[in-house]
């Protein structure tokens, strides 16, 4: 969103005309923390909707004397996609256009196998990143254990289904709204450069999953899955850019897919059989990565010409919004190692409760500035 040096006019490209409305102090210092605001408010919100949700459902469920923890871990995933649900029909609400390439575009087979290819292909690029970070872990003399948040959702064969299902249906598409959608599109308004901001998403969904990983999990399989997600991240930003949305949710779910496949067969003590069947598919996808990447090099070199770095202006902002989510995304852990429970609770449902009242304030104030942009624009046809 830009603003003339002259009149201080507002001048947003996705408007056909110039609004002589003056920009507020207030709305100036909102383009600088849209971003964060925006993300904290819906996983603010969906952190709600988890609570009311389950609230009501183990208050339901729970009380049954035959309920045992796999059934409370059930409910608890019950939970998890229902506030999935939920949220996906509120984003979709509030959320601006796609900014991606041709985002809808079918999905034809061979999208759908190049997406598969390019599958493999990042599981063993991970699997030798995740080597090599292991190695500089031993090194630096961290605990080797490797405990996962998501460990008790695999003890029960049911909690495993329901798990599975949030996994590769609805919870892609939520992250990928979050993530993709809003985020990318908000900072489009202010960035130019496509490959900043496939970085920032990236970095802010591998922060969205850090949290879970220092309450419940070890710091090594944080730190892990925090390379992990940023790398996949990557990925799933230029996909979204330049194929759309739908196909960022489909490499999504199928990389979730092929995640939990691979869990199963470490579980089964196949780990022998998965290196192989990993190698494999690794050299046949490069190979046919390779020749897709010549057949389609003049395309691949115009499109990397259009870089833009960022401005100076740019990088503060990236900063501002960094630094909102990171601070957001720390509190969490950081008040549940508190003393005593009750105190750290409270803080949690206050910085939430924050997030939730900026977010709507924000919400508001873009609708009232677009109520008058459109106002403009309809009188300034009328006038002509």
């Amino acid at each position: 969103m830009n603003f003339c040096t002259n009149c201080g006019a507002n001048l947003n490209q996705n408007w056909n005309y110039v609004s002589n409305l003056a920009p507020s102090r207030f709305d100036k210092i909102l383009l600088y923390f849209q971003a964060g605001i925006l993300v904290i408010f819906l996983l603010s919100m969906y952190f709600f909707v988890q609570i009311l949700l389950g609230f009501i459902l183990f208050s339901v469920f729970a009380e049954n004397p035959s309920m045992e923890d796999a059934s409370s871990i059930s409910l608890t995933v019950i939970v998890m996609i229902l506030s999935n649900i939920i949220m996906v029909g509120l984003i979709t609400k509030i959320s601006p256009s796609t900014f991606g390439k041709s985002p809808s575009k079918a999905i034809t087979i061979k999208i759908l196998v190049i997406l598969i290819l390019l599958l493999f292909f990042l599981l063993f690029f991970l699997e030798l990143v995740l080597m090599v970070l292991n190695h500089i872990l031993d090194t630096a003399g961290l605990s080797s254990d490797q405990l996962s948040p998501y460990d008790s959702f695999f003890e029960d064969p049911v909690n495993y289904i329901l798990f599975a299902i949030l996994a590769v249906s609805i919870g892609p598409v939520f992250e990928e709204l979050v993530f993709r959608q809003v985020l990318i599109n908000t900072m489009h308004k202010q960035i130019n450069s496509r490959y900043t901001l496939v970085i920032i998403s990236a970095i802010i969904f591998a922060l969205s999953h850090t949290a879970g990983d220092l309450i419940d999990g070890s710091l090594r399989y944080a730190i892990l899955h925090l390379a992990a997600t940023f790398i996949l991240g990557v990925f799933l930003g230029m996909l979204f850019i330049y194929k759309g949305l739908k196909t960022a949710i489909i490499f999504h779910s199928l990389w979730n897919f092929f995640s939990i496949i691979i869990q199963v067969m470490v579980e089964l003590d196949q780990i022998s059989l998965l290196d192989t069947i990993v190698i494999i598919l690794f050299i046949i996808s490069t190979s046919i990565l390779i020749w897709l990447i010549h057949a389609n090099r003049r395309e691949i070199k115009s499109s990397l010409i259009e870089v833009n770095f960022p401005q100076l202006k740019d990088t503060g902002i990236i900063v501002f919004n960094l630094i909102l989510i990171l601070a957001y995304e720390l509190a969490l852990p950081l008040t549940l190692y508190s003393e005593p429970d009750f105190i750290a609770l409270t803080l949690i449902l206050i910085f939430q409760f924050l997030g939730v009242i900026f977010g709507i304030i924000f919400i508001e104030n873009e609708r009232r500035i677009n109520r008058s942009k459109g106002f403009r624009a309809q009188k300034s046809k009328i006038g002509d």
